[in-house]
């Protein structure tokens, strides 16, 4: 993965001790700076196999129904529209394959993250967030500190008018969808059903289960 830090936080990295820790702590936890790339494998017993599954990179500002957004590409072809307000995170589609849709998802909470919840309707679907800070998340030969885990259960609206939730074919259980967040460097991990991206406006990904990995 390549990504670049924020100046001021990099310059913290350089003077280290206590403006290092100051700083560190308001380090974004989905970096949005122009330039920033991400590149995610197919996730293989907590490792990315060695093939890129998805190429993402933030390509600069864009405007959206006259809201400021940063666009972010996958494959250098439009993907989602980002925006951060006040700490909390907000996403849209774009594309060039897709109808652009004027809903937007707030998908990430940063302040007071460790349980926050909320719900949002669009249209015929519900999404119900749920968040906890962890102390450290490994994943394959990686360790994190101060991981924002982030839960996504959708349901959908039945004839009746009444929301249920999307069950999962093997657990028969509710589905969701999991996201970890890591602080400077963004998403490290990302789970959703088939029944979160085949019907979501808001999936990010085609394979079930995605991890970082270096880009090539």
């Amino acid at each position: 993965m390549k990504f670049f830090l924020p100046t001021l936080f990099f310059a913290a990295l350089i003077t280290g001790g206590c403006r290092h820790e100051k700083i560190e702590l308001t380090a974004p936890y989905f970096p949005l700076e122009k330039g920033t790339a991400w590149c995610y494998g197919v996730s293989f017993q907590g490792a990315a196999e060695p093939f890129t599954q998805a190429s993402w990179k933030i390509a600069g500002d864009t405007t959206l129904d006259g809201k400021p957004y940063k666009l972010l590409t996958n494959y250098d072809q439009p993907f989602k529209g980002i925006r951060e307000d006040g700490g909390d995170y907000y996403k849209r589609k774009v594309g060039v394959f897709v109808n652009t849709t004027n809903a937007e998802l707030r998908f990430l909470r940063t302040v007071n993250p460790d349980g926050a919840a909320w719900e949002q309707e669009i249209g015929d679907y519900k999404y119900a967030f749920s968040q906890k800070l962890l102390p450290e998340y490994t994943l394959g030969e990686s360790t994190w500190k101060e991981v924002i885990e982030v839960r996504i259960q959708m349901s959908y609206k039945d004839q009746n008018g009444d929301f249920q939730p999307f069950i999962d074919f093997v657990t028969n259980e509710p589905s969701f969808a999991v996201y970890h967040f890591v602080k400077a460097v963004g998403i490290v991990h990302m789970s959703e059903p088939a029944e979160f991206n085949h019907f979501s406006d808001f999936a990010y990904s085609f394979s079930n289960e995605l991890v970082l990995m270096d880009c090539q």
